[in-house]
């Protein structure tokens, strides 16, 4: 009876230690063999330490079904042109890939750097990074979402720290932006810039300019 007392008395204080760090936790759908989910929800709605409940949320979203990610958190945005001119001192991958450009100086670009990540999961949807960087990647390499690809040097034209351009790239050509590519670049930009805002990604401040050098 002794053992049988201390057992129980055991299963009930995990519980009310696992209840207090997991407050949200519903107890019928952990019996009912929801655990799993129910950790997730309750880890994405909780803040990490030193965080926040969104960055939390974030982190737990990449961790499970390997999402993008903002590839210039932190970044302050300028106008939309080929790309979109943005100013950051982070540049990472979108998304899980392949480095299918790294250069230290482009001649296209200045001699600024130029970073291009080709998408695993879609080679049709392909990033570039130019001017203000210096790549930490190299051609051929994997990459995960997240990772870092460049580190910020002064942009070539303007001599602005981590001024960049940062937009969609031909698939065919990674060395280009797709708006040199197609009829209609203005339309390959806007879409561009959508798919940043949807990852937390700057504001523009003119939109003007989509598709133009």
């Amino acid at each position: 009876m002794a053992l049988i007392l201390g057992f129980t008395e055991l299963v009930a204080a995990v519980m009310l230690i696992t209840k207090a760090v997991v407050p949200a936790a519903s107890w019928a759908d952990i019996l009912g063999g929801r655990a799993a989910q129910v950790y997730r929800e309750t880890a994405a709605a909780a803040p990490s330490a030193g965080g926040t409940a969104g960055a939390s949320a974030a982190a737990v979203n990449a961790a499970t079904v390997g999402s993008q990610v903002n590839p210039v958190p932190g970044a302050t945005g300028s106008r939309l042109d080929q790309g979109f001119d943005v100013t950051g001192t982070h540049f990472l991958a979108p998304f899980s890939g392949t480095v299918v450009a790294a250069d230290i100086s482009h001649a296209g670009w200045g001699g600024g750097g130029y970073v291009a990540i080709k998408n695993a999961l879609d080679p049709t949807q392909v990033v570039y990074f130019a001017e203000g960087l210096i790549p930490t990647v190299t051609l051929g390499q994997s990459v995960s979402a997240g990772d870092q690809i460049a580190i910020p040097k002064l942009n070539p034209y303007n001599g602005i720290l981590g001024n960049i351009e940062l937009g969609p790239a031909s698939p065919s050509n990674p060395g280009q932006p797709l708006a040199q590519t197609v009829s209609n670049g203005a339309a390959e930009v806007d879409k561009f810039y959508n798919w940043l805002l949807g990852l937390g990604g700057p504001t523009a401040t003119s939109t003007s300019l989509a598709g133009h050098a």
